[in-house]
Formats: C-alpha cells, structure tokens, sequence
C-alpha cells in the first residue's frame, strides 16, 4: 500500500524538512510512505499521524517519529482506533476498548494512558476549530444508543474522564442519540454524527446555520442534536466534515454536500451553490460529477472537497492556494468546478481523506 499527499508542509507534515527535494507545500500529489498496510489516523493544521504496517508514526510540528503509547510493547496495531486534535496537533487518542490516551507534555512522541474503575467507556472523541470538545459514550445500558457530552474546555478531558461524577460541574451539555454509532467528527463551529440507522444528525452554532444543513426555525435549538433534513429517509454509509463543509455518502454512492467554502471571501464551490430557483432552498446539495458516476468515498477540508468515484478516478474542487488539490502550481487558486486528478486513472485508490489544508489517498500498489 501507498499514501500519497498534496499540500501544505509548512510544518513538514507530509515530507520532513530536511527533504529538500520537496521543501515547501506539495502542488501535485506525491508518494509519502508505503508499507504492507497503511491506515491514515490523524491529519491536522500541523501534523500527520499514520498507522506503517505494526507502527504508528507523526511528521509534522518539525519532527518525525515514531509513537509510544505508555508502557506497552510490541505491535501497536490495535493500540488506539482514532486520534483527536486542535490547531496544535494531536491531543490524545481513544483505544479500542474506550481507553483514553493523551500527549505527554515532555516528549511529543508519547501518548500516556488514563483509567480508573470511574472512567467512562469512550466511543470517540472530537474537538471544533473553536476548541470545544465534545466526547461520545458507549452508554453502559443494553439500550443501543450514544451519549454525547460537551466539556467546558480541553483542559478539562482529563478530570471529567477519570472520574465524571465528581467533575460534573466541567459538562456544558449533554444528550443522546438512539442507535450505535458510526462516525462522529467536528467542523469549524459544529458536530456531525452518523448513526447505525443511516441517519445524519448535526448539531453546533446557530450563527453558522448552514453548516448544520437543517431547518432551524419554529423553536428548532442549534446546540441539541437535529436530523439533517435533506438526508432524513437516505440511508447514509459515510460522513465527512472540514471548516465550514459538511458532506456524506449514501449506501447507494450519491454523494451530498452542504455549508459554505470559504465565508466572507467570496469563492464558492458549485456543488455547494443553491439553485437558481428562488422557490427552492436547497441546505442539501446532490453531488453531480457527471457521466453517471457512483461515488464511492467523501474527504472535506479546509474550504476543499475531494471525492472518489467508481474506477478509483479522484476529482476536487475548492481553494487550492496551498496545493492541496494536487492540481499543480499553475493551478494554486479557487477551483469552483469539479476537476479530475489524472495521476489516479492508472492508480488503484482505496480510500481519500483530507486534513485542514491538505489531501491523502492510499493506493493498493501490488
């Protein structure tokens, strides 16, 4: 397998600094690393962290290392299941068996374990571009259902995570949502999750409405879970969220897409356009490539889309100023229309992932 990437590398993120061949942000897409397997798990403003075969390592915030996690030894491949961060890289990680891990202040290659009989059984956690962090919780009932609970500041992960009930006073909200769930990721200013049901809820700051990509009139409360409207009856297989974007594929490869590109600057993705027709306001935008493509997988970064479609072809539209379209330097500026990324026709593309100003592909290369 093979993970190629393009974009901004001003914190070496992507290729370390003392590569001089690619000093600076990638314009085209280019091969990072490969390995017997390869799993992207963290792509942040300034740092990259991914799973190499049976390791897992960081590149970026002017270093590249491979990662400890407390005490333990050997294959790190089944240590943790997701990483969550803010502008400043990695802040901590969720084991498979709801564990928290966070960065050790002292050594930025080691994430050390916190557990007590009190602690809570994590899901996931993530983490808005406005910093509130917010925590998915195995419930302990039989009920299929996730809790969600809103932490006053990062500061405060720890203590509510070893011991809850003493820390009350440190939730700002917290709610459920029936059902298991899937996937739950933060955007600049909301949270969007993914339920095993195929349902897409939303929720986060009413000053930003579209980006919740739902009708918040009659009463309707931003900061509690809401159905997306535009999606309630498609049966919904993957999210994604980047900034002021969100998006989702649906079990039948149409892809949707809702929010805003870039606010206040004037660019704008097609897809995310509204109609023409002043009688229709559509928050849910149907992704259209054309030629009767299915879509297959969905990455939102930082004001850029990139999706896959069936025959591992790759197109991207968004603001390109850092490269991170792949589409070449003459080509580092808004691109509004969808555009195909040549370099994957003859390529085998797994899957694609984005960070804030950056994008991934993994390749099966044998």
């Amino acid at each position: 397998m093979e993970l190629y990437a393009c974009g901004f590398n001003a914190h070496g993120q992507l290729l370390p600094d003392n590569d001089t061949k690619h000093a600076g942000d990638l314009e085209s897409w280019e091969r990072i690393a490969s390995a017997d397997k390869i799993q992207l798990l963290y792509s942040g403003w300034c740092e990259t962290i991914f799973l190499n075969y049976n390791s897992v390592y960081r590149r970026g915030l002017n270093g590249e290392a491979s990662i400890s996690f407390g005490f333990k030894k050997g294959s790190q491949n089944s240590i943790v299941t997701s990483f969550f961060g803010n502008h400043n890289g990695a802040i901590g990680a969720v084991s498979p068996s709801g564990g928290l891990y966070l960065r050790s202040s002292s050594n930025m290659s080691l994430f050390l374990p916190y557990k007590n009989e009190n602690s809570t059984k994590l899901s996931c956690f993530a983490i808005t571009a406005a910093e509130e962090p917010c925590a998915a919780v195995i419930s302990p009932t039989s009920l299929p259902k996730t809790d969600f609970v809103h932490l006053a500041s990062i500061s405060s992960i720890q203590n509510w995570y070893e011991n809850p009930v003493a820390s009350a006073h440190l939730v700002r909200h917290k709610f459920s949502i029936d059902g298991h769930l899937k996937q739950f990721i933060a955007s600049a200013t909301a949270f969007v999750a993914l339920i095993d049901d195929g349902s897409v809820w939303t929720w986060g700051d009413a000053r930003h409405g579209r980006v919740l990509g739902r009708d918040l009139g009659d009463g309707g409360l931003s900061t509690k879970p809401g159905i997306v409207d535009g999606l309630d009856g498609i049966p919904i297989r993957k999210i994604a969220a980047g900034a002021w974007i969100m998006g989702a594929v649906s079990k039948d490869r149409d892809a949707y897409l809702w929010g805003m590109a870039r606010p206040g600057q004037g660019d704008k993705i097609d897809a995310l356009c509204r109609s023409d027709d002043e009688l229709i306001e559509e928050d849910v935008k149907l992704v259209n490539i054309g030629e009767g493509l299915d879509i297959l997988d969905l990455a939102i970064g930082d004001g850029h889309v990139v999706i896959l479609t069936q025959g591992g072809r790759i197109f991207v539209a968004g603001d390109s100023n850092n490269g991170q379209l792949g589409l070449g330097h003459s080509q580092r500026h808004f691109i509004p229309t969808w555009t195909e990324v040549e370099l994957f026709q003859s390529l085998e593309v797994i899957s694609i992932h984005a960070g804030d100003k950056t994008s991934f592909a993994i390749i099966n290369s044998r």
